[in-house]
């Protein structure tokens, strides 16, 4: 989850300043959110990620060849 400061804080041991930019787990940014200390910038979308990993799974990752012997 990608948040912006409102009021200043600490997060993982790091301070962090009015308007700073971070990622955080999704727990800890809804928290933030609901008590006001950062606003959320954007939310990653569970089914664009499933759709990803569904269509690597789909196609191999190497193409084998096998050499014809005689």
């Amino acid at each position: 989850m990608k948040l912006k400061t409102i009021i200043h804080h600490h997060y993982e041991g790091l301070y962090r300043p009015v308007g700073a930019v971070y990622f955080s787990d999704k727990i800890f940014g809804e928290m933030v959110v609901r008590r006001g200390i950062c606003s959320e910038i954007a939310m990653p979308k569970r089914e664009e990620k499933m759709a990803e990993k569904k269509e690597t799974k789909m196609e191999p990752k190497v193409k084998v060849t096998r050499k014809k012997t005689k």
